[in-house]
């Protein structure tokens, strides 16, 4: 009687899909949210270079610019970098190479950022200048909240570092 009450149990396949529907789709679900996360990262970061790289450009153009228009730049790398309107770091340096160093001419920053006073090229991966040529630097710190915190991301900042070199004149002045 034992016997075939359990022959009879390991026979019944009913509820079986019910069992690997309730194993499998948790599964998928993680799945499909940290790839959906993922690339949401990699849009944001992808964003983020763009916005610094539009900002190195459009400074680059300029003969001279100010605190202002530098703030309008600002504005513009914001709606470039980020969809929801969040405040970016943003920080434009001008520098001319003397030597083997390059020196400071003027420096335009935001919060978290504070002036440059230096370009240390040991940790600032500098491109080739010769000797009196001028460059840009513009840096942009743009903070990214991941849609779910899945496979340990946590709250992070994109950096980015983007140089050009004056287009139409030696060296952008700042002008007050």
């Amino acid at each position: 009687m034992r016997r075939a009450i359990g022959r009879r149990f390991a026979a019944d396949e009913n509820g079986v899909a019910a069992i690997e529907f309730s194993v499998v789709v948790p599964i998928l679900i993680v799945v499909v949210l940290g790839a959906a996360t993922y690339f949401v990262m990699g849009r944001e970061d992808y964003r983020s270079k763009r916005a610094t790289y539009v900002a190195a450009d459009i400074i680059a153009r300029q003969n001279s610019v100010s605190d202002s228009y530098l703030a309008l730049v600002k504005t513009l790398a914001e709606r470039i970098a980020t969809s929801n309107a969040r405040t970016i770091g943003f920080r434009v340096t001008s520098a001319t190479k003397i030597g083997p160093l390059f020196v400071v001419n003027w420096s335009y920053a935001t919060a978290p950022y504070a002036k440059r006073t230096l370009i240390d090229s040991a940790l600032v991966s500098t491109p080739l200048a010769g000797i009196g040529e001028s460059i840009l630097m513009v840096e942009t710190s743009t903070p990214y909240r991941p849609l779910f915190g899945l496979a340990g991301l946590a709250q992070a900042t994109h950096e980015n570092v983007s140089f050009a070199r004056p287009r139409n004149v030696s060296q952008v002045l700042k002008v007050e």
